[in-house]
């Protein structure tokens, strides 16, 4: 029921400038680490999508690599998990990764599970909020590169809230924290997607 079926990477069903409604269901702000073309690392802030489709199974397209594309597997089962519910019998799910660098590793996993979860309930999740860290199969938020990168990126894409894995506390700098209380962006490390998704309904 999970298999990967197709991986059509020049779809462009969205885009990092595509102008959605501000809360949307499925659809999460994602953070990574690009490296540009002088070797340097900067952070970006793009987006996951999910829709259901009628045809059974997982699509994926977007510039997502194989970590990113394996981390889909166990992101649904997570969200399912988190929900309780499954997809609808019949249906599948098209999964988008939004923007225009290629993305890899497993760091974007939490924000795929979150959007999946957004969608089994329909569920919005403000366009405001953005998140990184891996995901297991039960739903616990791993450790993950890159976390000034990202943080700078959500500064600069005016977020209001950004979760970081509870096991990166030590890689934030005093003067990001500083800059973001400046700014009025709230940081939460969370352990566990529910931690994230119970914070989600407050809002």
């Amino acid at each position: 029921r999970h298999t990967i079926f197709k991986c059509d990477w020049s779809s462009d069903v969205c885009s990092s400038d595509l102008h959605l409604p501000e809360d949307t269901t499925g659809l999460v702000s994602m953070l990574a680490v690009m490296r540009s073309s002088a070797g340097m690392s900067f952070g970006s802030r793009d987006a996951v999508q999910a829709v259901l489709t009628a045809r059974p199974g997982i699509t994926i397209t977007g510039f997502a690599q194989d970590g990113l594309r394996e981390s889909v597997q166990t992101a649904l089962t997570a969200a399912e998990q988190l929900t309780g519910k499954t997809l609808p019998k019949g249906k599948g799910v098209h999964i988008h990764f939004c923007g225009d660098e290629p993305k890899d590793g497993t760091s974007g996993g939490c924000a795929i599970a979150l959007a999946l979860a957004s969608l089994l309930t329909g569920t919005p999740v403000p366009r405001t909020l953005a998140l990184t860290g891996t995901v297991d199969l039960l739903g616990s938020v791993g450790k993950v590169g890159g976390i000034p990168e990202k943080t700078e990126a959500a500064l600069a894409a005016d977020c209001k809230l950004l979760f970081l894995p509870g096991e990166n506390r030590d890689d934030l700098p005093p003067e990001l924290r500083e800059q973001a209380n400046a700014q009025g962006m709230e940081i939460l490390f969370a352990d566990t997607l529910a931690e994230i998704w119970a914070k989600c309904m407050e809002l």
